[in-house]
């Protein structure tokens, strides 16, 4: 057999095999890319969801007892309500939400969280009378992400 012919099989079969490697790995990074992008705004949106009947009864109260004051003031009955119509331990997602009056005057929680807070305005009979901010999870998300992947 030509010694020629054998070199020519080899780099044919080197350049087939490079272009599909070439294509897999392409093809695993569009697919890493566009699963975290979509988990994130999956988890995001289940927050937003979850967080919804808080800001319904935030509303609520506020109607009730006329103002912030029940909830501002007694970091308690904060926790209850959490617990009572979020159904998350307190302690999961407390240091992620905020209660800001209509002025956006900070009344609950971390202050160093306020810039990174996502508003969610919360209503009365078509008047808005403060607003829930929650601090979405990118880190929480990076690491459950790494963890599914490697599996």
């Amino acid at each position: 057999m030509d010694p020629r012919l054998d070199n020519l099989r080899v780099k044919l079969f080197l350049a087939i095999a490079g272009g599909t490697a070439g294509l897999a790995l392409v093809a695993y990074l569009v697919f890493s890319w566009s699963f975290e992008r979509g988990f994130a705004d999956y988890v995001n949106r289940a927050d937003e969801a979850r967080l919804q009947p808080f800001i319904e009864t935030l509303a609520e109260g506020y109607t009730r007892e006329g103002g912030w004051k029940w909830v501002a003031e007694d970091r308690r009955r904060w926790f209850e309500l959490i617990r009572e119509t979020v159904g998350l331990p307190p302690v999961t997602i407390d240091p992620r939400l905020m209660l800001f009056d209509v002025d956006g005057t900070q009344l609950v929680g971390r202050a160093e969280n306020v810039k990174l807070a996502v508003l969610k305005p919360i209503d009365r009979q078509t008047k808005t009378v403060g607003y829930l901010g929650y601090v979405p999870r990118p880190e929480a998300l990076e690491s459950i992400e790494r963890l599914y992947l490697q599996r």
